[in-house]
Protein backbone atom coordinates (compact mmCIF):
# COMPACT_ATOMS: atom_id res chain seq x y z
CA UNK A 1 0.00 0.00 0.00
CA UNK A 2 2.82 2.43 0.91
CA UNK A 3 4.65 1.58 -2.21
CA UNK A 4 1.35 2.37 -4.34
CA UNK A 5 1.01 5.57 -2.54
CA UNK A 6 4.43 6.41 -3.30
CA UNK A 7 3.95 6.05 -7.19
CA UNK A 8 0.91 8.14 -7.31
CA UNK A 9 1.95 10.65 -5.44
CA UNK A 10 5.33 11.12 -7.30
CA UNK A 11 4.08 9.70 -10.80
CA UNK A 12 6.88 7.27 -10.77
CA UNK A 13 7.84 5.91 -13.93
CA UNK A 14 7.65 2.35 -15.29
CA UNK A 15 11.21 1.95 -14.36
CA UNK A 16 11.65 4.13 -11.22
CA UNK A 17 8.24 2.00 -9.80
CA UNK A 18 10.05 -1.67 -10.51
CA UNK A 19 13.31 0.22 -8.63
CA UNK A 20 11.47 0.95 -5.83
CA UNK A 21 9.80 -2.65 -5.20
CA UNK A 22 13.21 -4.19 -5.75
CA UNK A 23 14.13 -1.37 -2.96
CA UNK A 24 11.08 -2.58 -0.68
CA UNK A 25 11.79 -6.47 -1.16
CA UNK A 26 15.31 -6.19 -0.48
CA UNK A 27 15.87 -7.75 -3.88
CA UNK A 28 19.20 -6.63 -5.37
CA UNK A 29 19.88 -5.70 -9.17
CA UNK A 30 20.37 -8.32 -11.88
CA UNK A 31 24.21 -8.55 -12.60
CA UNK A 32 25.44 -8.40 -15.80
CA UNK A 33 26.41 -12.10 -16.77
CA UNK A 34 29.90 -12.24 -16.65
CA UNK A 35 32.31 -11.15 -19.62
CA UNK A 36 34.18 -13.68 -21.44
CA UNK A 37 37.70 -13.53 -21.24
CA UNK A 38 39.37 -10.51 -23.76
CA UNK A 39 39.90 -10.75 -27.72
CA UNK A 40 43.55 -10.92 -27.22
CA UNK A 41 43.35 -14.16 -24.32
CA UNK A 42 40.32 -15.58 -26.83
CA UNK A 43 42.93 -15.63 -29.55
CA UNK A 44 45.34 -17.48 -27.80
CA UNK A 45 43.34 -19.96 -26.48
CA UNK A 46 42.25 -20.60 -30.39
CA UNK A 47 46.22 -20.68 -31.50
CA UNK A 48 46.52 -23.21 -28.53
CA UNK A 49 43.75 -25.11 -29.47
CA UNK A 50 44.56 -25.55 -33.04
CA UNK A 51 48.24 -26.74 -32.38
CA UNK A 52 47.40 -28.74 -29.84
CA UNK A 53 44.12 -30.39 -31.59
CA UNK A 54 42.03 -29.94 -28.26
CA UNK A 55 40.30 -27.36 -26.31
CA UNK A 56 42.72 -24.88 -24.15
CA UNK A 57 41.61 -22.64 -21.64
CA UNK A 58 43.36 -20.00 -20.19
CA UNK A 59 43.04 -17.92 -16.55
CA UNK A 60 44.53 -15.07 -16.42
CA UNK A 61 44.92 -13.80 -12.60
CA UNK A 62 47.31 -10.70 -10.54
CA UNK A 63 50.52 -12.92 -10.85
CA UNK A 64 50.02 -15.50 -13.06
CA UNK A 65 47.42 -18.28 -14.19
CA UNK A 66 46.85 -21.76 -15.37
CA UNK A 67 46.70 -22.88 -18.65
CA UNK A 68 44.01 -25.66 -18.60
CA UNK A 69 44.00 -28.20 -21.52
CA UNK A 70 41.19 -30.76 -22.17
CA UNK A 71 41.74 -34.34 -22.86
CA UNK A 72 38.71 -36.59 -23.44
CA UNK A 73 40.55 -40.41 -24.21
CA UNK A 74 43.41 -42.04 -23.29
CA UNK A 75 44.32 -42.20 -26.63
CA UNK A 76 43.48 -38.33 -27.01
CA UNK A 77 46.33 -38.06 -24.09
CA UNK A 78 49.17 -40.17 -25.42
CA UNK A 79 48.46 -37.93 -28.63
CA UNK A 80 48.93 -34.84 -26.91
CA UNK A 81 51.41 -36.52 -25.36
CA UNK A 82 53.46 -36.83 -27.95
CA UNK A 83 52.55 -33.25 -29.51
CA UNK A 84 53.99 -31.51 -25.94
CA UNK A 85 57.81 -33.64 -26.67
CA UNK A 86 56.94 -35.71 -23.58
CA UNK A 87 55.52 -38.73 -25.12
CA UNK A 88 55.10 -42.22 -22.03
Amino acid sequence: AAALTTVLQKGLSVRQTEALVRKLSGEKPASPPPAGPPPEVRELEERLQSALGTKVTLRHGKKGGTVTIHYYSEEELEALLGRLGVGG
